[in-house]
């Protein structure tokens, strides 16, 4: 089996090149602006070049995770993010049209929990998408392109662990909170919190048994953005005085959010034969992580939430 990681120098598609090097499967890691070691620079906008990519790579799966997250730059640029959400799937699928074999690889697109509203959650596979932003409306289109190639579409929510870059949620967490900042959460933004071991894992896994359709991978536990603060907080030692209760209103987003979202992984579970981690157990082995961190002197990386 041989596999293509776009977006490998980000945070979920660094654990997944990892994960399959590891197994040994034969991959190929591919970045945008950010270098990595043993990756290679693709434009996932530019046609000529991802069809090249394609055409010479002859590769079984496809994991597309080269994306913008940021919800509230992809509302005030909504060219610029139709451009990195969706026109890549779009340029895959003009390519392996023209191609027409029956070899072609599976395209396994990561989408998010955003293409919901937000009114009913936690949501299955079988709930009806209805996006409120820019981002969310982008990723449901890509969404219907991929299933359109009978591949893969893989949402995922809330991803936490340590990360090499310190730019998501828990750095700005720590890094606020330790220089006595108060920082403000929402509470009223409910989702599914989300190991990122075990999102590389189940984007392995899907790769390995060419499953098809859509799958929800998400943490077991349902909570507010809030209280996954807090218990952030309690694992690496901070004071909670300074994680600040709000609404979503009173942060003054663009982009609206998708308050009651959440997924629930029962289909992906019953399929693979395994349980995602809940949040306990995913925080307990992020703060071993830190631990082996520094005892080797490289001081703390923690990375949490995407952007979204």
């Amino acid at each position: 089996m041989k596999v293509a990681v776009l977006g490998a120098s980000g945070f979920v598609g660094s654990y997944v090149l990892q994960i399959l090097r590891r197994s040994q499967v034969e991959s190929v890691g591919t970045f945008f602006q950010h270098s990595g070691a043993g990756l290679v620079r693709l434009d996932c906008g530019d046609y000529g070049a991802m069809e090249s990519f394609v055409r010479e790579g002859k590769y079984d799966s496809i994991i597309v995770l080269a994306s913008q997250p940021n919800v509230e730059w992809c509302e005030s640029h909504p060219d610029e993010s139709y451009a990195r959400n969706t026109l890549p799937i779009s340029h895959l699928a003009k390519i392996l049209t023209k191609v027409n074999s029956s070899g072609n690889p599976n395209v396994i697109f990561v989408s998010s929990d955003y293409v919901f509203d937000g009114f009913n959650g936690p949501y299955t596979e079988e709930d009806r998408p209805n996006p409120l932003s820019v981002y969310g409306r982008h990723k449901l289109e890509a969404e219907k392109i991929t299933l359109a190639l009978e591949g893969t579409v893989v949402r995922i929510t809330v991803v936490y662990g340590l990360e090499k870059n310190q730019k998501n949620f828990a750095e700005r967490l720590i890094r606020e909170a330790k220089q006595k900042r108060k920082v403000m959460v929402p509470v009223d933004q409910i989702g599914s919190p989300t190991y990122v071991e075990d999102v590389a894992r189940a984007l392995a896994e899907v790769a390995a048994r060419q499953l098809r359709g859509i799958y929800h991978v998400a943490g077991p536990d349902c909570i507010s953005r809030y209280e996954l603060a807090l218990r952030i907080a309690e694992v690496m030692q901070l004071d909670p005085a300074y994680i600040v209760p709000v609404q979503t209103a009173e942060l003054g987003q663009k982009a609206k959010r998708p308050l009651r979202a959440g997924m629930l992984s029962g289909k992906f579970e019953s399929t693979v034969g395994w349980k995602l981690q809940g949040i306990e157990q995913g925080l307990s082995k992020m703060q071993e992580q830190i631990s082996k961190t520094q005892s080797a002197g490289f001081g703390i990386k923690v990375t949490g939430l995407t952007s979204e």
